[in-house]
């Protein structure tokens, strides 16, 4: 069986901190050697003007969260999806195709939790573990054993209970490679460290003992988690592992709770009610392609599914690559020499099954491909607030960066476009670094499936903490940063198309 290996990304941060310089070091290297575009060329390429407003952009983004959530199977999807396609219609982009991906429909009802201790019964909200079997309506009822963080999990008696554990976050320490970002404001502390909501400590040591110990549920305990919340969408690994058994998430405080009422009472027992309309589910990729004058092709893409209906995941890309979209194709725009593919791909939060299926449909045109730029999740940074108050936000983009193929001269390029267009806080790194650093075999966000097939990659993304939650709303994009970012990519096109 394939071990997902995102869980290990914190062990291998903390425990080896050569990793990170020497991913330092790769990155700085490859900026110092590499060719670039000199400053009057970018100047001149930054200075296009951008026939597409933020407002714009921001009435796409809100239009989309209105559709509702954006998992297959749900109604936000679909109409997500049409949206794409008559706004490319209404730009005058002709070749538009529903390119089908095949997946498992993953549908949540409901989400019941409740403790029966010393005669009485505890009722605790809590929420469905993302692509976890269903019960059946009724629900099942089992005694209940904690195991703390999981990490000696198999002393313990599993057989037909629910296993209550605590579910610790990873840990991303940003300020470590302070150097690497462009930050003219000094913002970014040298002793930052971001709470990495993708990185769950043990989860597959606790998996795969309560599948192997024919455990009965799991009930996971989000004990630092960053802010308060009873929403969290995990998303599983490309080709990784899902939950082997029912299982609900429950929110930071009220885990404490929980601790406190299996500390006291061993005998509990948990009910769960969790019912999933489970099936087989056909969702598409949205491709348009424009040829050139080159046989050479940009691809700047995104997903449009969510976790539930977030704004900044991935609403904010599809309206960037809309925003382009409608930028390239008006009149007054000059039109590249290298072909364009506007790719919006189904599937992300399934392990990216459409970025997959990209890559199969279209392996004619990967050769002929000279940039993929992906754009996901232009948010805010914002922390928290403390108790239940939730998130509070700063006027400040999230930390992000832009991930790219090991070529000196595109990793040069991309750094002055993101300077020039004003891109702060942002950190061009070449993917390979971040799998040095941190142990992995694969490349992150949508763009990593062309990056694993030989596609040269540019890859913008961040990862607030909200973005795998239902507090993902409007006001957490960073609507003045969205104009930079789709100017940082077409200012790199330009550059790259002569």
């Amino acid at each position: 069986m394939r071990r997902a290996r995102r869980s290990r990304i914190v062990l291998a941060f903390n425990a080896a901190d050569a990793r990170l310089l020497m991913a330092a070091a790769f990155s700085i290297v490859l900026l110092v050697t590499g060719c670039s575009p000199s400053p009057r060329q970018v100047k001149e390429a930054a200075g296009e003007e951008f026939r597409v407003s933020s407002r714009e952009m921001m009435e796409w983004i809100e239009t989309i969260v209105g559709f509702g959530d954006r998992l297959p199977g749900q109604p936000g999807l679909e109409k997500t999806r049409y949206f794409i396609v008559d706004k490319l219609g209404e730009f005058g982009v002709s070749n538009v195709i529903l390119d089908p991906v095949n997946i498992e429909k993953w549908a949540p009802q409901k989400a019941e939790l409740r403790f029966l201790s010393k005669g009485k019964i505890i009722d605790v909200p809590c929420q469905w573990m993302s692509l976890s079997p269903g019960t059946s309506p009724a629900g099942l009822r089992t005694p209940a054993v904690y195991v703390g963080d999981g990490s000696r999990i198999e002393l313990y008696d599993l057989a037909g209970k629910a296993v209550v554990y605590q579910q610790r976050m990873g840990n991303f320490p940003a300020g470590k490679m302070k150097s690497l970002f462009y930050d003219p404001d000094d913002t970014i502390d040298k002793d930052l460290t971001l709470t990495s909501i993708a990185s769950l400590k043990f989860r597959d040591h606790i998996w795969e003992t309560c599948k192997e110990k024919k455990a009965a549920a799991l009930i996971g305990l989000l004990v630092d988690f960053p802010y308060e919340t009873d929403t969290f969408y995990m998303q599983p690994e490309p080709g990784g592992e899902r939950p082997p058994l029912p299982g609900v998430w429950v929110s930071r405080e009220r885990s404490r709770e929980v601790v406190d009422l299996l500390k006291d009472d061993s005998t509990v027992l948990a009910s769960i009610v969790n019912p999933v309309d489970e099936g087989v589910y056909e969702d598409y990729n949205v491709v348009a392609i424009i040829h050139g004058k080159s046989p050479r092709y940009f691809v700047v893409h995104t997903h449009y599914d969510s976790g539930f209906n977030g704004a900044v995941q991935d609403a904010s890309g599809v309206a960037e690559v809309l925003a382009l979209a409608k930028h390239l194709t008006l009149p007054e725009t000059e039109p590249m020499d290298h072909g364009l593919i506007f790719l919006f791909t189904a599937a992300h939060m399934h392990g990216r099954l459409g970025a997959r299926d990209f890559v199969t449909d279209y392996k004619d045109y990967l050769d002929l491909i000279d940039l993929d730029f992906t754009i996901e999740h232009v948010g805010l940074d914002c922390e928290d607030a403390g108790g239940n108050k939730g998130l509070v936000c700063s006027d400040l983009p999230a930390p992000r960066f832009i991930l790219t193929s090991s070529d000196w001269g595109l990793i040069r390029t991309i750094r002055a476009a993101a300077e020039e267009n004003d891109l702060k806080r942002c950190a061009v790194v070449p993917h390979k670094a971040l799998i040095v650093m941190s142990d992995e075999k694969y490349a992150r966000g949508d763009g990593g499936e062309n990056y694993a097939a030989g596609v040269p990659c540019a890859g913008y993304i961040s990862a607030p903490p909200y973005f795998m939650s239902r507090e993902d709303a409007p006001d957490k994009v960073a609507k003045d940063e969205l104009k930079r970012v789709a100017k940082t990519v077409l200012t790199t096109f330009r550059l790259l198309d002569k």
